[in-house]
């Protein structure tokens, strides 16, 4: 089989620029309740130092592009609360990070 023809490319100084202001913290289905539980437990296995540490991690990950990014956290935790209740107990910061887990970017154009 013969190779394909080159093609030509002109190339043209505009650019796409990400706009931050168009990029919304959106709820992160990960799949059937096995994969749900399985990141619950690894969560549940960490010591509460690590749990600061991540949750700094991806604060500093998201706080430049959502102000108040915590209540997108916050609300993913609800969520997840109603189909397992006993998450109720835990300290905010391991809701904040489960919550995070299950937090996605979504870019709205």
């Amino acid at each position: 089989m013969p190779s394909p023809a080159p093609i030509a490319v002109t190339r043209h100084p505009d650019r796409f620029e990400a706009n931050d202001r168009r990029v919304i913290p959106r709820f992160f289905a990960v799949g059937g309740d096995t994969r749900l539980h399985r990141i619950l437990e690894r969560v549940h296995g960490l010591t509460d130092a690590r749990v600061d540490e991540l949750l700094a991690e991806v604060y500093d990950d998201f706080r430049p592009r959502h102000r108040r990014i915590e209540l997108a956290f916050d609300r993913h935790f609800g969520y997840l609360l109603r189909k397992v209740p006993q998450l109720a107990d835990l300290p905010e910061n391991r809701r904040r990070l489960i919550g995070s887990y299950f937090t996605m970017e979504y870019t709205i154009e």
